[in-house]
């Protein structure tokens, strides 16, 4: 955008699009992490939770089933 600006003459106005531009994807990018970020959190602990209930019951069904 900078080649294109400075053949045509317009090297501000194409400088303060390319801004626009990245400022936009900018913008969207940290949309998409703040909706992903707490999804991945709450698969975390739910994660973490459901391994401390399975070592719970494995620890207190697991003297039985040896028997």
């Amino acid at each position: 955008m900078i080649h294109t600006g400075e053949v045509a003459g317009k090297l501000p106005f194409m400088l303060s699009k390319a801004g626009e531009m990245l400022d936009r994807n900018i913008r969207e990018i940290t949309k998409r992490i703040l909706i992903v970020l707490p999804v991945l959190f709450y698969l975390l602990v739910a994660a973490y939770v459901g391994f401390i209930i399975i070592s719970f019951f494995m620890q207190l069904y697991g003297p039985v089933m040896n028997i």
